[in-house]
């Protein structure tokens, strides 16, 4: 059970996978991954906070920052060029 959660929910139409890690990067410079499907469409629930989404397709990278609001359902999406 998380409390104070929230929901991120990530779209990519056309994705290959989509990855969901923590905004803030550690000391070391990386960030915690807290999903990773290979699907279109993904659903987080979390605690409130910053977060990166990220979407890949046929070696195309594409991410966008999302704040996580607890009670409430963040969207994104990820759109590739």
């Amino acid at each position: 059970m998380i409390l104070n959660a929230g929901v991120i929910g990530g779209t990519a139409p056309g994705a290959t996978l989509i990855e969901v890690l923590d905004g803030k990067p550690d000391l070391n410079g990386d960030r915690t991954s807290r999903s990773f499907e290979y699907v279109e469409q993904t659903n987080l629930t979390a605690a409130g906070g910053e977060f990166l989404v990220v979407a890949a397709r046929n070696g195309v990278t594409v991410e966008q920052m999302v704040t996580g609001v607890p009670g409430e359902r963040s969207e994104v999406t990820l759109t590739f060029p």
